[in-house]
């Protein structure tokens, strides 16, 4: 499998999880939850993290997404890539209003724009780094 292919199936399992994730009906209580199905109260668990581990993955939740936007399309800037990061956050945040069982914050949205933004600036030091060498 060619990497770009790989880049296309990586990006396709992402966004389809981030979309499952996102429009995820209302949380099943625990004691409904089959004991047996240990996929189902895996994903059940990982949907409803809280603390810490919802911070940390809200800042990271959308770092593939600009990685997958530079890497599979070559002639997207890496400023339009942020761009589309901040507004898929907007539009999560925005579409979980209306779903039950989904609460939508803008301290979400603020979290994911952080890591979106510390992506940008990361990529931007690497690309300095590369031309320098380039240079030399």
């Amino acid at each position: 499998m060619s990497r770009n292919g790989l880049y296309k199936g990586g990006a396709a399992l992402y966004v389809a999880a981030y979309v499952l994730a996102m429009v995820f009906p209302k949380k099943v209580p625990k004691d409904q939850l089959i004991a047996n199905n240990f996929l189902k109260k895996l994903f059940q668990d990982l949907l409803y993290i809280s603390g810490n581990i919802e911070i940390i993955g809200n800042i990271f939740l959308l770092i593939p997404i600009f990685v997958i936007l530079v890497k599979l399309f070559a002639r997207v800037h890496a400023a339009y890539a942020l761009s589309m990061c901040i507004l898929l956050s907007a539009s999560a945040e925005f579409a979980q209003s209306f779903i039950p069982g989904r609460v939508s914050t803008i301290r979400d949205f603020v979290l994911n724009s952080i890591g979106a933004i510390f992506t940008f600036i990361i990529y931007q030091l690497y690309l300095k780094k590369s031309l320098q060498k380039i240079a030399a």
